[in-house]
């Protein structure tokens, strides 16, 4: 699996310069982010979560301005995944609810489905912390 996660990679750059090498148009724009958000499994899968961060949080002002607001709920939903699962759990919080809003308000139920996921999973991290450290309340990244 982790060769074909590789080869996704590869594919994905090759994509990016292909796509950063066209002309600055809506349509492009949207296409990167697109790319960007349907390329979360293979960060993910290689635990490239910092990697990703980095990539989406360049990207950011490209998806604010996007009007397929189903793609951008997308986008917030993989900004919040990655900044919980390295630890900044209230960052991630406010990425996954602005996700949620988003998704909500286009209708994209599909995606508040996964929204909703990760937010079960942050609650229950948080949960545990409290518990078993009551003093951490800051990000323990």
């Amino acid at each position: 699996m982790l060769n074909a996660m590789d080869e996704a990679m590869g594919h994905f750059t090759q994509g990016m310069e292909l796509l950063n090498s066209q002309p600055e148009n809506k349509e492009n724009q949207e296409r990167r982010v697109s790319l960007l958000v349907n390329m979360a499994f293979a960060f993910f899968q290689l635990y490239q979560y910092p990697e990703y961060r980095d990539v989406l949080a360049r990207y950011e002002s490209v998806a604010e301005k996007l009007e397929n607001q189903r793609l951008l709920g997308s986008y917030w939903a993989r900004v919040g995944h990655c900044q919980w699962w390295l630890g900044d759990l209230d960052k991630g919080l406010q990425s996954l609810n602005k996700a949620a809003e988003v998704c909500r308000a286009s209708q994209y139920f599909e995606e508040a489905a996964y929204v909703y996921l990760q937010m079960q999973w942050l609650h229950k991290l948080q949960a545990r912390m409290t518990k078993y450290s009551p003093c951490m309340s800051a990000p323990y990244a």
